[in-house]
């Protein structure tokens, strides 16, 4: 018999390898029950086209949508805290990502070559970028998108390929492109 508490834990996750290398999916929505997405859940879903995460979701796991080559767009909620390694690693379709201000942490790797990512919209709150590579071998990445300034530069970035700006080299205040930079002083 499985207890109440085992059962509500059952109904706020999607457990490991929970539909790994799945080649029938092409669409995912999440709904607002499931808090938690993890490791390798989505693994090699090579026909997963979108990607619906709906508001509650706290964390997407290790590997958790690695190597979904036909994922190009996906919606991120706004309680999402975690990305962690590998997360979207090899979804090489990707070619916009807005990451919410909810989200403080992106784990190595995870975005390691999405090879057609062209945007990227990182939040003020990122206080945590772990290891390195997170945007290695993004090569066509052509803008990066921040709503603060003096935020953008407390992010620690551990090397140049965990910045996007190594490959994006233009970055956006807002809409505007930077051009003339005034660094804020506290």
């Amino acid at each position: 018999e499985t207890a109440p508490r085992d059962l509500e834990r059952l109904e706020t996750r999607i457990g490991e390898n929970a539909f790994e290398i799945n080649t029938n999916i092409t669409s995912v929505t999440i709904q607002s029950s499931v808090k938690e997405i993890c490791d390798m859940a989505f693994y090699g879903c090579s026909k997963l086209k979108t990607l619906k995460l709906s508001k509650g979701l706290v964390s997407i796991g290790n590997t958790a949508f690695e190597s979904c080559t036909a994922l190009t767009n996906i919606t991120f909620p706004s309680t999402l805290k975690t990305i962690d390694a590998y997360a979207f690693c090899y979804c090489s379709s990707l070619q916009e990502i807005v990451i919410p201000c909810s989200v403080t942490s992106i784990g190595r790797l995870a975005f390691y070559y999405c090879t057609n990512l062209e945007s990227i919209t990182v939040p003020t709150t990122l206080t945590s970028i772990h290891n390195d590579r997170v945007f290695s071998n993004c090569d066509k990445l052509k803008e990066v998108h921040i709503s603060d300034l003096e935020a953008w530069c407390n992010i620690p970035f551990p090397n140049n390929t965990s910045n996007p700006l190594y490959y994006a080299k233009n970055l956006y205040l807002g809409n505007n492109k930077i051009t003339d930079l005034v660094i804020p002083i506290a």
